[in-house]
């Protein structure tokens, strides 16, 4: 009975609603419209998707490019529009699914008065339908390369051609001009983390050659114990590491720069982490580095604004801090890789002992190869009476090296990546250059 009933008076519902509907939208071509706004918008979005990565990367290829051949002034020669317009253009090709893209660049330098010059490549008028963000506000000398892309096809137009969009009613759709903009920074670091040991400037020109004889590690840096006897270092027309060393800076053993003497101390230091208070004269106190023997946002001299670091003496009495230091020493004579150092060209010595604070002017990478503690260098002597003449000059080296716990190493370059950097320093370059995107 139930069957029967059922047969003859259905239950209502919404059978066949959605069919018809179908039919309604795809009869008055609402259906097809949509479904063309839907893939046409989807194909300009994927354009400005590979424009904007081909942007990014040829404005960091550029920067880069720029960064490492950088003097101590930030001047490069191979850093200009038209040597590097090449370059930014394969990067930016690259990222184009159709390997084409329309490309301009332009190389600024912005002096510590805040001063804005471009290259003479620049191009006079930007060709894009887009503006980049306000470039984030920055202190200290610096430069940035700004990298524009456009949409650019195979058979030279300008736009993204529609797919489905030309066939709808009414005004067609001819399609979309696409752009996006890469901006890059480099500079000076004016704040960064360290290692605790400070290196003066004056042993830092002349291991450097005054800005000139760096080492390019990790290779080198890595290979150094069996390259030492090879010779690729003076083929190179650099020296063995291991000839250049630093005697701890003291104000009685210590002797003025060569280059400048109002650069009164020399060696290297300790140096502590300030912890804000003031101390004698005016300058910051210091704590004990951390448990890596680091030191955490470390400011360098910046203009009229000196930046001074009080120096940090390894005694019983600071045992952790101690051994910190020590093992990091022999972790990095181990790895051979470089780390950043606090370079300094003035210190405050108390009644002309050891000095007590160091002016901190800049950062330097720098790669441990080995240090002599008091006593370690008599070794060195009595061996090399019974060998040759080279051992005997270098256990005598070494020997005069451990009355004042030496370190041995060289300088390298390296750069440091940094989030919207907006803080540069005045100082020279010596070696760390701080680069990050800007836009």
């Amino acid at each position: 009975m139930r069957r029967l009933i059922r047969a003859l008076f259905p239950p209502r519902g919404e059978h066949g609603v959605i069919t018809a509907l179908v039919a309604v939208l795809a009869g008055t071509g609402v259906l097809l419209g949509m479904a063309a706004l839907v893939i046409d918008i989807g194909a300009l979005y994927a354009e400005r998707e590979q424009l904007q990565s081909g942007a990014d990367a040829a404005s960091w290829k550029v920067a880069q490019a720029c960064a490492a051949t950088a003097d101590n002034n930030l001047v490069s020669a191979s850093c200009t529009v038209a040597l590097q317009k090449n370059n930014a253009q394969q990067y930016a090709d690259k990222n184009a699914k159709d390997l084409h893209s329309d490309m301009q660049l332009c190389i600024y330098t912005v002096s510590a008065t805040g001063t804005t010059t471009l290259d003479p490549g620049c191009p006079g008028a930007w060709n894009t339908p887009i503006t980049c963000p306000a470039l984030p506000v920055s202190s200290g000398p610096f430069k940035y390369v700004e990298v524009r892309t456009t949409t650019k096809n195979a058979d030279n137009s300008t736009v993204v051609p529609p797919l489905f969009g030309s066939g709808i009613a009414g005004t067609p759709y001819t399609g979309a001009k696409m752009g996006a903009c890469g901006r890059v920074a480099w500079g000076v670091p004016a704040v960064t983390d360290t290692f605790a040991l400070g290196i003066s400037k004056c042993d830092f020109l002349r291991i450097t050659g005054n800005y000139t004889k760096y080492f390019a590690p990790p290779l080198l840096g890595a290979l150094n114990p069996l390259l030492q006897g090879t010779g690729v270092y003076s083929l190179l027309g650099l020296s063995s590491p291991t000839t250049d060393y630093i005697a701890i800076s003291n104000g009685i053993l210590s002797t003025s720069c060569a280059t400048n003497p109002a650069e009164t101390v020399s060696g290297w230091a300790w140096l502590g982490q300030p912890n804000g208070s003031t101390a004698l004269l005016g300058l910051v106190a210091v704590n004990s580095p951390n448990a890596t023997c680091g030191l955490t946002n470390i400011p360098a001299t910046n203009g009229s604004a000196d930046s001074w670091v009080g120096g940090f003496t390894i005694s019983l009495s600071n045992a952790s801090a101690a051994t910190a230091c020590i093992n990091r020493l022999n972790a990095l004579v181990a790895s051979g890789q470089p780390v950043l150092v606090p370079i300094f060209d003035r210190g405050v010595a108390l009644l002309n002992l050891l000095p007590s604070f160091y002016r901190v002017i800049g950062f330097a990478p720098f790669v441990v190869t080995g240090y002599e503690t008091l006593g370690s260098g008599l070794g060195s002597l009595l061996t090399g009476l019974f060998t040759s003449l080279p051992s005997v000059v270098t256990g005598v080296q070494k020997t005069l090296c451990a009355l004042q716990s030496c370190i041995y190493g060289y300088f390298t370059k390296t750069l440091i990546t940094s989030h919207i950097p907006t803080q540069f320093a005045t100082s020279p370059n010596f070696g760390a250059m701080m680069i990050g995107r800007t836009g």
